[in-house]
């Protein structure tokens, strides 16, 4: 009984001293900083490079915090995990996850995931989240943007703001006052200007849209890519069915309540173009077969007719 006693005592101050090393390395790697400048005023213990707590009145400069960074302008120089409040946050190194609240300005470089919230933000890489009046993020996987004007080139987002661009993703949705999308080959667009610089896959629903691919809903429809495009009051240059008061230059299917002037099928009051055309009056040119109430072909055989014509040249 006495031996087994003795053991346990043994192997307990084996643990303790265990727990005192681990201590002991974590307090000799890690430090507390206090009131600083450029450096710090007070360092526990005064050579680690690597810092738990960290404040400064202006400018404070760490090697590499795992913990809360407070002041002015807050700089972390090689590698950060933690919390960053001041007037300006920035992470120069590798950012392993960090929220940084910054009245003026929030940078973070090498990301793998951080929240931003100030007055303009800046994300590098990883996945991201950004509340402020500009929010600027690239190179990144996912990025979620909420503010006055948001700027992204991540492969999926979330933007919500007055002025919303993204440049090189798969998916995007926007939604806000003005939408553009450059490179996403799939998302959804809702605002009140939206425009697409390469044909795509989207969701569109705007007053104004420019550019096209998917399903385009609105007021204006230009430069209309391939799927749907139904405008109230104009639809220029779709490639697939165009709805609207006004088709012009579409292909495909063009049903307008006043005008069409395409190729393909064009139902509506006056129509022009190729095709097969159905309305009150058809102006066609050649390969145009004509049903309606006046039918001009003016290069061909017969230059008008009632009920059915075709434009032969």
């Amino acid at each position: 009984m006495n031996m087994k006693y003795n053991t346990f005592l043994i192997f307990k101050r084996i643990l303790s001293l265990f727990g005192i090393f681990g201590y002991a390395t974590f307090f000799l790697n890690c430090g507390v900083t206090g009131v600083s400048g450029s450096k710090s005023f007070v360092r526990v213990p005064v050579r680690t490079g690597t810092e738990v707590v960290h404040f400064s009145l202006s400018h404070g400069e760490v090697k590499n915090l795992y913990g809360i960074n407070l002041g002015g302008v807050n700089t972390v120089k090689e590698s950060l995990a933690g919390i960053q409040i001041g007037g300006a946050n920035l992470s120069e190194g590798d950012t392993y996850a960090t929220t940084q609240i910054g009245l003026i300005y929030n940078s973070s470089q090498k990301t793998g995931f951080a929240l931003q919230m100030g007055g303009a933000n800046d994300l590098e890489g990883g996945t991201g989240a950004q509340i402020g009046f500009y929010n600027k993020e690239s190179k990144g996987l996912f990025a979620l943007q909420a503010g006055g004007v948001n700027s992204a080139e991540s492969n999926a987002g979330l933007q919500i703001g007055l002025y919303n661009e993204e440049a090189k993703g798969l998916f995007t949705i926007q939604t806000g006052g003005i939408n553009l999308s450059e490179e996403s080959k799939t998302g959804i667009q809702v605002g009140i200007y939206n425009k697409k610089s390469r044909s795509s896959i989207h969701l569109t629903a705007g007053v104004v849209n420019r550019g096209g691919g998917g399903v385009t809903l609105g007021m204006i429809n230009t430069e209309g890519g391939p799927g749907l495009n139904a405008g109230i009051l104009y639809n220029s240059g779709g490639l697939g069915v165009n709805v609207g008061a006004i088709n012009n230059y579409g292909t495909g299917v063009n049903l307008g309540l006043v005008y069409n002037r395409g190729r393909g099928i064009n139902v509506g009051a006056l129509n022009i173009g190729k095709g097969f055309s159905v309305g009150a009056v058809n102006i066609g040119e050649e390969g145009n077969f004509q049903i309606g109430a006046i039918n001009i072909c003016p290069n061909g055989v017969f230059p008008i007719t009632i009920l059915v014509n075709y434009c032969d040249k």
